[in-house]
């Protein structure tokens, strides 16, 4: 298969029928009896269907169209086949798909002559007005080719007519293609005056949002973007994730315009939000302690504990416990601690309280590892215990530790599993 791959169209005209066949003979081969690729059977029937694609580039460089060609389409022609003769939890199968329509791509951007051009671009129309492979979402790949191959008017017209664009939905990653497409279309076939305009029409769709966002920003009009943000923020205020970017670019704006108090405010409203993974805290912490006057930080901070404490979210006690860090707030860290006494939360806590409080840490500790070995069996959790036993003999707590295992062997002499796991401390 190899040789045929290799060398096979100097002998005789290549077909995709015969690559094809190779493709299916690979996967047979390593379905064995059953006809399933198993997981460590995919890398080499990903890697070998490649090996099919690797000799297009020389075929293109040396205008031998109709082998690269073959060669392309017999990939793209078995692509549901490939996809779904196995387990490829690594990506292998699908990966040798992409790279037929990667190399599809390359060859439609690049400079191709006739009649090879006509050929490909009757192809992939033909492939994406009949919706092969729409079900896998590959579809888009053959009216993108389309686009940059096409070279007239006609051709143009067949593209547009088969673009279908409804109401936009933000949910619709399939429906913003096409917009983005139509975009290409207009720009392409008339102006980037054209093309603008089309994407400010249907701003709505947030990836020309975006678009015209960041060229606001980029030639200084911040006017424009933050009317453009504020948009977003009022028409897409039922998507948590847009809203949010709309937010975070009104932000950034804010700074390059070094607007204190609309730095200090938005930042505020990112802190206290319960979706913490979209920044990094301590930098949003930093933006609002720099844009509040000094006198104003105590009250500030006062302000920002009352709103956690009131909103009463599922990041209350990490919010807290950030701001008691940050402002060496000990008593009050101390007194959540009281309320959440979960053993990783006083784990998170040991390095503050090795002195301070250090009496009441211990006695609020000893009392969660009594509670978690009452509350929970079994071996892994055993050795849970054993690691916070170990925890308060580097607190300074040796007898207390050793008092405490002592406890838990009489009190549990039937857990053989923690008696075990407390000889090894």
């Amino acid at each position: 298969m190899r040789l045929v791959s290799m060398y096979g169209e100097k002998v005789m005209p290549p077909s995709t029928e015969t690559y094809r066949s190779q493709i299916r003979s690979i996967i047979s081969e390593a379905g064995g009896r059953y006809g399933y690729v198993e997981y460590h059977s995919a890398r080499m029937v990903g890697n070998s269907i490649q090996e099919i694609l690797d000799h297009t580039q020389e075929n293109i460089s040396n205008g031998q169209w109709e082998a690269a060609f073959a060669k392309i389409k017999a990939v793209i022609e078995e692509a549901e086949t490939i996809v779904s003769c196995g387990d490829d939890s690594n990506g292998y199968l699908g990966a040798a798909v992409a790279r037929a329509f990667s190399i599809l791509n390359n060859i439609a951007t690049g400079c191709i002559p006739e009649p090879p051009r006509t050929e490909l671009f009757d192809y992939v129309m033909k492939n994406y007005e009949t919706g092969f492979l729409s079900g896998w979402g590959w579809n888009i790949n053959f009216i993108k080719a389309a686009l940059e191959l096409a070279s007239d008017d006609k051709e143009l017209d067949r593209i547009e007519k088969s673009i279908p664009i409804g109401k936009y939905e933000p949910s619709s990653l399939r429906e913003r293609d096409g917009m983005e497409i139509m975009a290409r279309l207009l720009e392409k076939r008339y102006s980037k005056d054209a093309a603008d305009k089309f994407i400010y029409e249907n701003r709505a769709n947030p990836d020309f949002r975006e678009r015209l966002l960041q060229s606001a920003i980029d030639s200084k009009d911040y006017d424009t973007a933050l009317r453009l943000a504020d948009e977003g923020i009022a028409s897409d205020d039922s998507w948590t994730a847009l809203t949010h970017a709309w937010e975070d670019y009104k932000l950034k704006i804010y700074i390059l315009l070094n607007d204190a108090p609309n730095i200090a405010r938005l930042a505020q409203k990112i802190f206290l939000d319960d979706s913490n993974i979209r920044t990094d805290k301590d930098e949003i912490y930093r933006l609002i302690k720099e844009n509040i006057p000094a006198e104003d930080w105590s009250e500030c901070v006062a302000n920002l504990i009352s709103r956690i404490k009131t909103a009463n979210r599922y990041s209350t006690f990490d919010n807290l416990k950030f701001i008691y860090i940050k402002e060496s707030m000990w008593d009050e860290y101390f007194h959540l601690l009281t309320h959440h006494p979960d053993l990783p939360h006083l784990e998170e806590a040991e390095p503050y309280f090795k002195t301070l409080h250090h009496d009441e840490f211990i006695s609020l500790y000893v009392e969660s590892i009594r509670l978690f070995t009452d509350r929970n069996m079994g071996r892994s959790s055993y050795q849970q215990v054993t690691r916070y036993l170990r925890h308060l003999k580097k607190l300074g707590e040796r007898r207390t530790a050793d008092d405490l295992a002592t406890e838990l062997k009489n009190k549990y002499p039937r857990r053989r599993a923690l008696i075990e796991e407390l000889r090894n401390l």
